[in-house]
């Protein structure tokens, strides 16, 4: 039947949706990660086997204000803070697959650089299926990631990628799991990879979600391994969890690769460990709400090109589920975009924020359902955004007069009345009388034409309704998206450009926008930076240590370094030929050439003057 397109609340138990399981997603390699920049920002983080370079880092480390104690120490244990390599690195070259990591007052070294490839991809699909993660910070601390596994041949997979690519043995080994003891390891799996730390939390790797086919086929390897079934009779792969974000995240990677997943939620008891476990406590078993995915019939042969399991047995009776010619087509109907799934109940969920942004398709995924656009208030999002983002007296300047415009006080209830009543003389007409028209070409006063305002609709219904517009907008986006004055890449130009439309813009004087410009920029910045000149400090070029006089040795007193000023003679000077060219062209004032003429005279002052050389106007403005 042809395709229809229905708002939700049209929809009954019975209609077809259309799931799109062939996600067309720009795809993005990591062949290697690179530890020292994830953690940058950590200091905590210390870097080992910078040792071959002890001499120079020593005088290097000298312009991070640290005592001879700290670098000798820092050199002689190979083990230098994070940000303090990351200086260091910038202007040494060194091969970072050759250093290690570990965190502050930790012998437990990792490698910086991790290679992506599939026995880690494997170790994290395994993570996000069976592995919980925990610290303690106070006291005897620690920072422990461990992986259930009750197959002995799991257990060694992991024990093997851990020691022979991270140099990591376990801190323990139990016949049903494997602990690791490392801060970064708990770091970089709980926060840099946002994968949680319990059951409820778990996501797939966020960095990882969009790799080539192959790789996501690792991925979820690891994962089925540990938490998926492959059926013995029907040529089905399931699998479950409690977390509503790692289900999308599957689906999300299953629609990379032309494979749909179909799920339903259900609710059930802990199995018999964790019950053990509530009935020792007294606690009374609590129920668990689950969500089952399934993947079924063709689609588990398109799987079997992606997923390799770790274990022998459940590689062994997927490969002979997938030969035999014979399974169930267990679907109703599908093609190849679409699984036309049937609705079966329909319940009204509890009220949630929501908001609507455009994009450039018409059609969006939106939780596995193809959804179209609706017209949402993106306008009121973006204005209610800005107050929340600007709602802060950090962000206020001291000047006075910073508060006038700052959203200081947020109401959900307006009264009009209480609003600046600048605002009250907005007009609400739909369109303008042509006795507006009529009334400009006499030159009439405002007042002298009758256009409906908002106040004269305040304490009304009209207050808040039917405000009219008279230049409809279609997309808050239309419109010019780059000015001109960003896409000129000089001042001349710009100036050039300004001046051009000015001449051609019969409703404008280019010779009173001439002397706006001079005015109100070129002279103000040009006076201002010479001011600033007599009164400036100097700065070293290396250690930028501030000096409010020059030192007398001529160079910097703390590290050596070139004095230089902050202000230079080519922020004065820049504006003062296109002034002096703007003015004689466009014949402003006397008093204001005059005021240029002076301004030049105090410059050469300074700097002295320059020899003469004739030049064009054309030099300027062409």
């Amino acid at each position: 039947s042809k395709d229809v397109i229905k708002k939700a609340y049209e929809l009954k138990e019975g209609d077809h949706l259309n799931v799109p399981y062939n996600l067309n997603i720009i795809k993005k390699d990591v062949s290697e990660l690179n530890l020292l920049e994830l953690f940058k920002e950590n200091e905590w983080v210390m870097v080992h086997g910078l040792k071959n370079q002890i001499h120079s880092f020593r005088k290097k480390l000298s312009f991070l204000k640290l005592t001879r104690t700290q670098i000798n120490n820092y050199v002689n244990r190979d083990s230098l803070p994070l940000p303090y390599a990351t200086l260091l690195l910038k202007q040494e070259k060194v091969d970072k697959k050759k250093l290690f990591i570990s965190a502050k007052r930790d012998s437990v070294m990792l490698p910086a650089v991790l290679e992506v490839n599939e026995r880690f991809l494997k170790i994290l699909g395994l993570y996000v299926a069976e592995g919980y993660s925990r610290k303690k910070m106070v006291g005897k601390g620690y920072y422990q990631v461990y992986i259930a596994a009750e197959k002995k041949e799991i257990r060694e997979f992991i024990k093997a990628y851990f020691e022979s690519d991270l140099g990591l043995k376990p801190s323990e080994n139990k016949k049903d799991r494997v602990t690791y003891s490392s801060r970064i390891i708990y770091d970089l799996f709980t926060n840099h990879f946002s994968m949680g730390s319990s059951a409820y939390e778990k996501r797939m790797p966020r960095p990882f979600l969009n790799l080539p086919n192959k790789k996501l086929g690792w991925l979820l390897s690891g994962y089925f391994e540990g938490d998926g079934s492959v059926t013995k009779n029907d040529l089905r792969i399931t699998f479950d969890t409690v977390s509503p974000g790692l289900m999308r995240d599957i689906e999300f990677i299953l629609g990379q690769l032309n494979v749909f997943v179909k799920y339903k939620s259900y609710t059930k008891e802990p199995g018999d460990k964790l019950k053990e476990f509530y009935f020792k406590k007294l606690r009374k078993v609590p129920l668990f709400t689950c969500t089952k995915g399934t993947i079924q019939s063709k689609f588990m042969k398109l799987m079997f090109g992606f997923v390799s399991f770790i274990s022998q047995e459940k590689q062994n009776r997927f490969r002979n589920l997938v030969n035999n010619k014979k399974f169930r087509n267990l679907f109703l109907k599908y093609d190849e975009h679409y699984f036309f799934d049937k609705i079966i109940s329909i319940s009204i969920l509890s009220p949630e924020v929501t908001y609507c942004l455009n994009t450039e398709n018409n059609f969006v995924v939106a939780n596995g359902l193809l959804t179209k656009q609706c017209d949402g208030d993106e306008s009121c999002f973006f204005l209610l955004m800005d107050a929340f983002l600007n709602f802060s007296s950090s962000y206020l300047p001291s000047s006075r007069g910073s508060t006038m415009d700052a959203p200081l006080v947020l109401t959900s209830v307006l009264n009009a009345a209480e609003v600046d009543d600048m605002a009250f003389h907005v007009d609400t007409a739909w369109e303008y009388p042509l006795e507006l028209y009529e009334a400009a070409q006499e030159f009439k006063n405002p007042w002298d034409v009758q256009i409906p305002l908002l106040k004269d609709y305040l304490g009304t219904p009209k207050q808040y309704e039917g405000i009219g517009y008279t230049h409809p907008v279609f997309n808050i986006n239309a419109g010019v998206l780059c000015s001109a004055y960003k896409l000129l890449p000089s001042m001349q130009e710009k100036l050039g450009g300004q001046m051009e439309l000015a001449e051609k813009i019969r409703a404008v004087d280019p010779v009173d926008v001439a002397r706006l410009v001079i005015e109100k920029h070129f002279i103000r910045d040009i006076k201002g930076n010479l001011r600033k000149f007599s009164m400036q400090i100097f700065r070293c070029v290396h250690c930028n240590e501030k000096f409010r006089r020059p030192p007398l040795i001529g160079r910097c007193t703390k590290c050596g370094g070139k004095i230089i000023f902050t202000i230079s003679e080519g922020s004065i000077v820049k504006y003062l030929e296109p002034s002096l060219s703007l003015a004689r062209k466009y014949h402003v004032s006397d008093y204001l050439q005059q005021s240029i003429e002076l301004t030049k005279r105090r410059i050469e002052v300074f700097f002295g003057k320059d020899k003469e050389v004739q030049e064009g106007l054309g030099k300027w403005f062409g």
